[in-house]
Protein backbone atom coordinates (compact mmCIF):
# COMPACT_ATOMS: atom_id res chain seq x y z
CA UNK A 1 0.00 0.00 0.00
CA UNK A 2 1.11 3.29 -0.85
CA UNK A 3 1.86 5.91 1.83
CA UNK A 4 -1.03 8.30 -0.15
CA UNK A 5 -3.38 5.00 0.09
CA UNK A 6 -2.23 5.16 3.58
CA UNK A 7 -2.95 8.36 4.30
CA UNK A 8 -6.66 8.01 2.84
CA UNK A 9 -7.49 4.81 4.91
CA UNK A 10 -6.78 6.54 8.32
CA UNK A 11 -8.57 9.97 7.14
CA UNK A 12 -11.62 7.33 5.94
CA UNK A 13 -11.31 5.73 9.46
CA UNK A 14 -11.00 8.63 10.90
CA UNK A 15 -9.81 9.14 14.46
CA UNK A 16 -9.33 5.20 15.14
CA UNK A 17 -7.32 2.78 16.29
CA UNK A 18 -5.24 1.77 13.37
CA UNK A 19 -2.66 -1.15 14.29
CA UNK A 20 -0.35 -2.31 11.29
CA UNK A 21 -0.66 -5.87 9.95
CA UNK A 22 -3.61 -6.97 11.64
CA UNK A 23 -6.36 -9.22 9.96
CA UNK A 24 -9.93 -9.58 11.10
CA UNK A 25 -9.87 -13.46 9.82
CA UNK A 26 -6.82 -14.60 11.32
CA UNK A 27 -5.87 -11.63 14.18
CA UNK A 28 -7.12 -12.27 17.85
CA UNK A 29 -7.93 -9.24 20.07
CA UNK A 30 -9.00 -9.26 23.44
CA UNK A 31 -9.73 -7.14 26.14
CA UNK A 32 -9.31 -8.05 30.13
CA UNK A 33 -11.61 -8.24 32.87
CA UNK A 34 -11.00 -6.41 36.30
CA UNK A 35 -12.41 -5.58 39.59
CA UNK A 36 -12.27 -2.43 41.90
CA UNK A 37 -14.64 -0.20 44.20
CA UNK A 38 -16.76 2.77 43.15
CA UNK A 39 -14.43 5.26 41.42
CA UNK A 40 -11.43 2.99 41.64
CA UNK A 41 -8.15 3.26 39.21
CA UNK A 42 -8.07 0.18 37.27
CA UNK A 43 -6.15 -0.67 33.65
CA UNK A 44 -8.13 -2.16 30.64
CA UNK A 45 -5.66 -3.72 28.78
CA UNK A 46 -6.01 -4.86 25.11
CA UNK A 47 -4.26 -7.06 23.45
CA UNK A 48 -3.71 -8.14 19.70
CA UNK A 49 -1.96 -11.25 18.59
CA UNK A 50 -2.39 -13.40 15.17
CA UNK A 51 -1.55 -10.72 12.51
CA UNK A 52 0.76 -11.14 9.79
CA UNK A 53 -0.60 -10.15 6.20
CA UNK A 54 -2.61 -7.03 6.14
CA UNK A 55 -2.18 -3.57 5.15
CA UNK A 56 -4.20 -1.98 8.55
CA UNK A 57 -6.38 -2.15 11.35
CA UNK A 58 -8.86 -0.08 13.20
CA UNK A 59 -10.16 -0.50 16.57
CA UNK A 60 -12.15 1.33 18.97
CA UNK A 61 -12.04 1.00 22.24
CA UNK A 62 -15.47 1.63 23.99
CA UNK A 63 -15.46 1.97 27.72
CA UNK A 64 -19.26 2.53 30.25
CA UNK A 65 -20.41 4.90 30.42
CA UNK A 66 -19.36 7.44 33.67
CA UNK A 67 -16.20 6.06 33.22
CA UNK A 68 -13.06 8.82 33.16
CA UNK A 69 -9.91 7.61 31.20
CA UNK A 70 -6.89 9.01 32.82
CA UNK A 71 -4.18 7.85 30.60
CA UNK A 72 -3.43 5.60 27.25
CA UNK A 73 -0.14 4.26 26.75
CA UNK A 74 1.32 1.30 24.32
CA UNK A 75 2.50 -1.28 26.51
CA UNK A 76 3.60 -3.62 23.72
CA UNK A 77 6.24 -3.76 21.63
CA UNK A 78 9.06 -1.82 23.59
CA UNK A 79 9.57 1.98 22.13
CA UNK A 80 6.04 2.18 20.14
CA UNK A 81 4.58 5.18 21.65
CA UNK A 82 1.20 6.95 21.33
CA UNK A 83 0.52 11.04 21.78
CA UNK A 84 -2.86 12.68 22.11
CA UNK A 85 -3.75 14.60 19.02
CA UNK A 86 -1.36 12.76 16.96
CA UNK A 87 -2.37 9.65 17.19
CA UNK A 88 -4.67 9.10 19.24
CA UNK A 89 -7.97 10.79 20.85
CA UNK A 90 -10.32 10.14 23.74
CA UNK A 91 -13.82 11.07 23.02
CA UNK A 92 -16.04 10.71 26.30
CA UNK A 93 -15.70 6.99 26.60
CA UNK A 94 -14.08 5.97 23.32
CA UNK A 95 -10.29 5.56 22.76
CA UNK A 96 -9.50 6.46 19.46
CA UNK A 97 -5.96 6.14 17.20
CA UNK A 98 -4.60 6.69 13.93
CA UNK A 99 -1.62 6.85 11.80
CA UNK A 100 0.82 4.37 13.51
CA UNK A 101 2.22 3.70 9.95
CA UNK A 102 3.91 6.69 9.90
CA UNK A 103 5.74 7.23 13.22
CA UNK A 104 8.72 5.68 14.69
CA UNK A 105 8.48 2.45 16.26
CA UNK A 106 5.44 1.70 14.30
CA UNK A 107 4.39 -1.87 15.81
CA UNK A 108 5.53 -5.04 13.48
CA UNK A 109 5.50 -7.52 16.11
CA UNK A 110 3.58 -10.56 16.70
CA UNK A 111 1.84 -8.84 19.65
CA UNK A 112 0.55 -5.41 20.44
CA UNK A 113 -1.08 -4.35 23.99
CA UNK A 114 -2.56 -1.17 24.96
CA UNK A 115 -3.23 0.08 28.30
CA UNK A 116 -5.94 2.09 29.12
CA UNK A 117 -6.22 3.50 32.69
CA UNK A 118 -9.44 4.86 33.73
CA UNK A 119 -11.53 5.47 37.06
CA UNK A 120 -14.13 3.45 37.15
CA UNK A 121 -17.97 4.25 37.43
CA UNK A 122 -19.28 5.55 40.53
CA UNK A 123 -21.76 2.75 40.83
CA UNK A 124 -21.75 -0.56 41.67
CA UNK A 125 -22.67 -3.70 38.71
CA UNK A 126 -20.77 -5.23 35.94
CA UNK A 127 -20.11 -2.99 33.05
CA UNK A 128 -18.69 -4.10 29.40
CA UNK A 129 -15.67 -3.04 27.31
CA UNK A 130 -16.21 -3.69 23.43
CA UNK A 131 -13.58 -3.50 20.92
CA UNK A 132 -14.58 -2.80 17.68
CA UNK A 133 -13.11 -2.04 14.70
CA UNK A 134 -12.64 -1.80 10.62
CA UNK A 135 -9.90 -4.01 8.95
CA UNK A 136 -8.13 -3.43 5.53
CA UNK A 137 -7.44 -6.56 3.49
CA UNK A 138 -5.13 -7.14 0.74
CA UNK A 139 -7.26 -5.79 -1.54
CA UNK A 140 -7.81 -2.75 0.32
CA UNK A 141 -11.33 -3.98 1.06
CA UNK A 142 -12.81 -2.80 4.62
CA UNK A 143 -14.55 -5.10 7.18
CA UNK A 144 -16.33 -4.15 10.04
CA UNK A 145 -15.79 -6.34 13.17
CA UNK A 146 -16.76 -6.73 16.80
CA UNK A 147 -13.41 -7.62 18.24
CA UNK A 148 -13.90 -8.78 21.93
CA UNK A 149 -15.47 -7.69 25.14
CA UNK A 150 -13.89 -7.49 28.50
CA UNK A 151 -15.83 -6.42 31.80
CA UNK A 152 -15.72 -3.84 34.79
CA UNK A 153 -16.91 -5.23 37.76
CA UNK A 154 -17.23 -2.49 40.63
CA UNK A 155 -17.88 -4.04 44.49
CA UNK A 156 -20.46 -2.62 47.03
CA UNK A 157 -18.34 -0.93 49.10
CA UNK A 158 -17.64 -3.18 52.25
CA UNK A 159 -20.05 -3.88 54.56
CA UNK A 160 -20.40 -1.07 57.16
CA UNK A 161 -21.35 -1.87 60.95
CA UNK A 162 -24.27 -0.78 62.09
CA UNK A 163 -25.39 0.05 65.92
CA UNK A 164 -29.04 -1.57 66.87
CA UNK A 165 -31.06 -0.95 70.08
CA UNK A 166 -31.51 -4.55 72.00
CA UNK A 167 -33.14 -5.63 75.04
CA UNK A 168 -31.16 -7.95 76.85
CA UNK A 169 -31.44 -11.68 78.05
CA UNK A 170 -32.67 -12.62 75.17
CA UNK A 171 -31.80 -14.12 71.67
CA UNK A 172 -32.16 -11.87 68.46
CA UNK A 173 -31.75 -13.02 64.98
CA UNK A 174 -30.46 -10.62 62.85
CA UNK A 175 -30.67 -12.26 59.48
CA UNK A 176 -32.92 -11.79 56.31
CA UNK A 177 -33.49 -13.45 53.10
CA UNK A 178 -30.75 -12.02 51.07
CA UNK A 179 -27.93 -11.10 53.99
CA UNK A 180 -26.74 -12.61 57.58
CA UNK A 181 -24.34 -11.88 60.14
CA UNK A 182 -21.41 -14.11 61.02
CA UNK A 183 -20.06 -15.16 64.18
CA UNK A 184 -17.75 -13.05 64.98
CA UNK A 185 -19.48 -9.88 63.44
CA UNK A 186 -21.84 -9.09 66.49
CA UNK A 187 -20.72 -7.33 69.83
CA UNK A 188 -20.54 -5.07 72.45
CA UNK A 189 -19.29 -3.19 74.56
CA UNK A 190 -18.40 -3.66 78.13
CA UNK A 191 -15.91 -1.81 80.60
CA UNK A 192 -14.31 -0.71 77.25
CA UNK A 193 -13.50 -3.97 75.91
CA UNK A 194 -15.24 -5.76 73.06
CA UNK A 195 -17.20 -9.01 73.59
CA UNK A 196 -18.52 -10.85 71.25
CA UNK A 197 -21.55 -12.97 71.12
CA UNK A 198 -22.30 -16.26 71.06
CA UNK A 199 -23.95 -16.95 67.66
CA UNK A 200 -27.28 -19.82 68.76
CA UNK A 201 -28.00 -22.90 66.27
CA UNK A 202 -30.85 -21.26 64.98
CA UNK A 203 -28.43 -17.86 63.84
CA UNK A 204 -30.31 -15.86 66.56
CA UNK A 205 -27.16 -14.20 68.87
CA UNK A 206 -27.20 -14.48 72.83
CA UNK A 207 -28.04 -11.16 74.23
CA UNK A 208 -26.73 -11.06 78.08
CA UNK A 209 -28.87 -9.03 80.42
CA UNK A 210 -28.43 -5.77 80.65
CA UNK A 211 -26.75 -4.93 76.97
CA UNK A 212 -29.07 -2.69 75.23
CA UNK A 213 -27.05 -1.56 72.48
CA UNK A 214 -25.00 -4.17 69.91
CA UNK A 215 -22.91 -3.80 67.06
CA UNK A 216 -23.46 -5.93 63.71
CA UNK A 217 -22.12 -6.27 60.19
CA UNK A 218 -24.00 -7.83 57.48
CA UNK A 219 -22.68 -9.75 55.23
CA UNK A 220 -24.35 -11.10 51.40
CA UNK A 221 -25.72 -14.46 51.22
CA UNK A 222 -24.88 -17.07 48.66
CA UNK A 223 -26.69 -16.25 45.70
CA UNK A 224 -29.81 -17.69 44.73
CA UNK A 225 -28.94 -21.31 43.39
CA UNK A 226 -25.70 -21.39 45.04
CA UNK A 227 -23.84 -23.30 47.87
CA UNK A 228 -21.40 -21.25 49.07
CA UNK A 229 -19.94 -17.83 49.57
CA UNK A 230 -16.57 -16.03 50.64
CA UNK A 231 -17.74 -13.22 52.07
CA UNK A 232 -15.04 -11.39 53.67
CA UNK A 233 -11.14 -11.23 55.20
CA UNK A 234 -9.45 -9.99 58.79
CA UNK A 235 -6.37 -10.20 60.49
CA UNK A 236 -5.02 -11.22 64.22
CA UNK A 237 -3.75 -8.54 66.27
CA UNK A 238 -0.72 -10.77 67.05
CA UNK A 239 2.53 -9.45 65.26
CA UNK A 240 4.21 -13.11 65.76
CA UNK A 241 2.20 -15.07 63.90
CA UNK A 242 1.13 -12.67 61.27
CA UNK A 243 -2.35 -14.26 60.68
CA UNK A 244 -4.68 -13.56 57.95
CA UNK A 245 -8.46 -15.32 57.64
CA UNK A 246 -10.77 -15.63 55.14
CA UNK A 247 -14.18 -16.36 55.86
CA UNK A 248 -16.99 -18.32 54.31
CA UNK A 249 -20.55 -18.83 54.67
CA UNK A 250 -21.82 -22.16 53.31
CA UNK A 251 -25.33 -24.19 52.84
CA UNK A 252 -25.00 -27.64 53.61
CA UNK A 253 -26.40 -31.16 52.18
CA UNK A 254 -26.38 -34.37 52.48
CA UNK A 255 -22.98 -35.95 50.72
CA UNK A 256 -21.50 -32.21 49.97
CA UNK A 257 -17.92 -30.78 52.02
CA UNK A 258 -16.41 -27.65 51.29
CA UNK A 259 -13.23 -26.16 51.34
CA UNK A 260 -11.05 -22.73 50.20
CA UNK A 261 -8.29 -22.65 47.42
CA UNK A 262 -6.14 -19.76 48.14
CA UNK A 263 -3.41 -17.57 45.88
CA UNK A 264 -0.47 -15.92 47.35
CA UNK A 265 0.69 -13.21 45.02
CA UNK A 266 -0.79 -11.44 42.38
CA UNK A 267 -4.26 -13.03 41.22
CA UNK A 268 -5.60 -10.13 39.17
CA UNK A 269 -1.91 -9.88 37.62
CA UNK A 270 -1.76 -13.31 36.19
CA UNK A 271 -5.37 -13.70 35.30
CA UNK A 272 -5.03 -10.09 33.02
CA UNK A 273 -1.33 -12.35 31.51
CA UNK A 274 -4.50 -14.54 29.76
CA UNK A 275 -6.61 -11.83 28.50
CA UNK A 276 -6.18 -13.34 25.11
CA UNK A 277 -7.21 -16.72 25.89
CA UNK A 278 -10.29 -14.72 27.00
CA UNK A 279 -10.42 -16.21 30.70
CA UNK A 280 -12.26 -14.71 33.66
CA UNK A 281 -11.78 -14.38 37.27
CA UNK A 282 -14.38 -17.94 37.51
CA UNK A 283 -12.33 -19.80 34.59
CA UNK A 284 -9.19 -19.25 35.64
CA UNK A 285 -10.73 -20.24 39.31
CA UNK A 286 -11.01 -23.41 37.77
CA UNK A 287 -8.33 -24.01 35.80
CA UNK A 288 -6.14 -23.56 38.58
CA UNK A 289 -8.41 -25.95 40.83
CA UNK A 290 -7.84 -28.79 37.97
CA UNK A 291 -3.95 -27.87 37.29
CA UNK A 292 -3.84 -28.47 41.42
CA UNK A 293 -5.61 -31.55 41.90
CA UNK A 294 -3.82 -33.12 38.76
CA UNK A 295 -0.28 -31.89 39.86
CA UNK A 296 0.07 -31.48 43.57
CA UNK A 297 -2.95 -32.91 45.12
CA UNK A 298 -1.93 -33.07 48.70
CA UNK A 299 -2.86 -29.85 51.37
CA UNK A 300 0.05 -28.03 52.48
CA UNK A 301 1.59 -28.08 48.96
CA UNK A 302 1.75 -25.65 46.36
CA UNK A 303 1.44 -25.21 42.44
CA UNK A 304 3.39 -22.62 41.14
CA UNK A 305 2.02 -20.74 38.08
CA UNK A 306 4.05 -18.06 36.39
CA UNK A 307 2.12 -15.78 33.47
CA UNK A 308 3.69 -13.21 31.96
CA UNK A 309 5.48 -10.81 34.86
CA UNK A 310 3.13 -12.64 37.70
CA UNK A 311 3.93 -15.73 39.53
CA UNK A 312 1.76 -17.07 41.81
CA UNK A 313 1.54 -20.38 44.49
CA UNK A 314 -1.79 -22.14 44.63
CA UNK A 315 -2.93 -24.11 47.80
CA UNK A 316 -6.14 -25.37 49.08
CA UNK A 317 -7.81 -26.57 52.39
CA UNK A 318 -10.73 -28.69 52.98
CA UNK A 319 -12.80 -27.55 55.63
CA UNK A 320 -12.73 -29.61 59.09
CA UNK A 321 -13.48 -27.01 61.67
CA UNK A 322 -16.54 -24.43 62.03
CA UNK A 323 -17.01 -21.53 63.28
CA UNK A 324 -20.59 -21.80 63.73
CA UNK A 325 -22.69 -24.64 62.34
CA UNK A 326 -26.86 -24.58 62.04
CA UNK A 327 -29.15 -27.31 60.90
CA UNK A 328 -28.69 -26.33 57.08
CA UNK A 329 -25.47 -23.79 57.38
CA UNK A 330 -22.26 -23.82 58.56
CA UNK A 331 -19.39 -20.60 58.42
CA UNK A 332 -15.89 -21.80 58.24
CA UNK A 333 -12.71 -19.98 57.78
CA UNK A 334 -9.50 -20.57 56.14
CA UNK A 335 -6.15 -19.40 58.47
CA UNK A 336 -2.86 -18.79 56.92
CA UNK A 337 -0.33 -17.96 59.42
CA UNK A 338 3.05 -16.05 59.30
CA UNK A 339 2.12 -14.23 55.94
CA UNK A 340 4.46 -11.92 54.49
CA UNK A 341 3.17 -8.46 55.37
CA UNK A 342 3.06 -7.10 51.83
CA UNK A 343 2.01 -9.80 49.66
CA UNK A 344 -1.77 -10.17 47.80
CA UNK A 345 -3.59 -13.38 49.64
CA UNK A 346 -6.64 -14.16 47.34
CA UNK A 347 -9.11 -17.15 48.03
CA UNK A 348 -12.30 -18.25 47.28
CA UNK A 349 -14.06 -21.01 48.82
CA UNK A 350 -16.08 -23.93 47.38
CA UNK A 351 -18.32 -26.94 47.44
CA UNK A 352 -17.72 -30.02 46.17
CA UNK A 353 -20.27 -33.59 45.88
CA UNK A 354 -18.19 -36.17 44.48
CA UNK A 355 -15.63 -34.57 42.15
CA UNK A 356 -18.15 -31.62 41.25
CA UNK A 357 -16.58 -28.83 42.19
CA UNK A 358 -18.68 -25.02 42.64
CA UNK A 359 -16.75 -22.55 43.76
CA UNK A 360 -18.16 -18.93 45.60
CA UNK A 361 -18.95 -16.32 43.22
CA UNK A 362 -17.07 -13.92 45.63
CA UNK A 363 -13.08 -14.29 45.14
CA UNK A 364 -12.11 -12.11 48.06
CA UNK A 365 -7.81 -10.33 48.03
CA UNK A 366 -6.26 -8.60 50.79
CA UNK A 367 -2.96 -7.75 52.15
CA UNK A 368 -2.14 -8.31 55.83
CA UNK A 369 -0.74 -4.71 56.21
CA UNK A 370 -3.66 -2.85 54.39
CA UNK A 371 -6.63 -4.75 56.57
CA UNK A 372 -7.14 -2.99 59.91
Amino acid sequence: MSNLMKKIVASVLGLALVVSCLTASAATVSVNETTTEANGKVSVVVTAADFAAVAGQELTVTLPEGTTIVSVKATKPAGWTLEAGENYVINGNTVKIVDVFNLPNAPAADELEITIAVNAPATDGEYDVTVTGKSVDANENFIESTYANGKITVAAPAPAEEEVEVEGDQDVNFDNDTKFVPYGAAYYVANDEIVYLEKNEDGSFAIPEGVTNVTITKFELPAEGEDVTTFGVSKNTDDETNAIQFGSFAITADGTSFGTLYVIGDFDGALAALAAKNYTAASFVEKLNTLFDSNVGAEGKFLKVTLGGSTIYVGKKTQTAVMWEGETARQYALRLYNVDVNTIYTAVGYSVDGTTFNFSNEIVSAVYSALN
